[in-house]
């Protein structure tokens, strides 16, 4: 009698065979991406596969496969030329992230350089989430256009929030077409407890 009546209420709870938990990832940091939409960046130097190809299309493929490894990082996207302009906010969609970053073409945010515009504007994202550490990946083939803000200052405004700031020089400063300021790009990354790193 007691085993029926056991069956009953087991049968009146509706169990349900349920899979695995999925894996949640922790969100560690928030990962900011500046990129350089000026127009040089449309300046053809760079091979892939031996195909002649423009600035910002070896910059996107590159950095979509990076985007993807980025799973405990919540990411952000500015594109900035003569202003910047935020194109994704801070997400774990990196699907979303890495879509935007396609589907960008040189000129979207103007024509010239400005750097520290740019490192501003990230600095305005980063005060409206919660998540404490900031890493900025700015990455630009040129020299700032002097307009505004000064690189450095804005970088000692990012300094100061705690915001580390890697710098990626794109082309070669010896090629007559590149006006790469590695000297600026250097000493953001320094001043921030970043690295300056040259992709060619």
């Amino acid at each position: 009698m007691y085993v029926i009546w056991l069956f009953l209420l087991v049968a009146m709870a509706s169990p349900e065979l349920v899979g695995k938990p999925e894996k949640e990832i922790k969100t560690s940091r928030n990962f900011l991406i500046l990129a350089d939409l000026s127009f040089s960046m449309a300046t053809k130097d760079w091979f892939i596969e031996k195909e002649r190809v423009t600035r910002w299309q070896a910059v996107k493929g590159i950095m979509q496969d990076f985007i993807v490894r980025r799973e405990s990082d919540k990411m952000g996207l500015i594109f900035f030329a003569s202003n910047a302009y935020i194109q994704v906010p801070f997400t774990t969609d990196l699907n979303t992230v890495n879509t935007m970053l396609d589907e960008a073409d040189v000129g979207m945010a103007g024509q010239m350089t400005n750097i520290g515009k740019a490192i501003v504007k990230g600095m305005d994202m980063f005060e409206r989430d919660t998540i404490k550490s900031k890493v900025i990946l700015l990455l630009t083939d040129g020299v700032d256009s002097g307009m505004e803000i000064l690189p450095l200052d804005a970088a000692n405004i990012a300094k100061e929030d705690s915001a580390i700031i890697y710098t990626i020089g794109i082309g070669d400063p010896g090629n007559s077409s590149s006006d790469l300021d590695e000297r600026t790009l250097t000493e953001i990354a320094e001043l921030t407890g970043g690295k300056y790193f040259r992709a060619k």
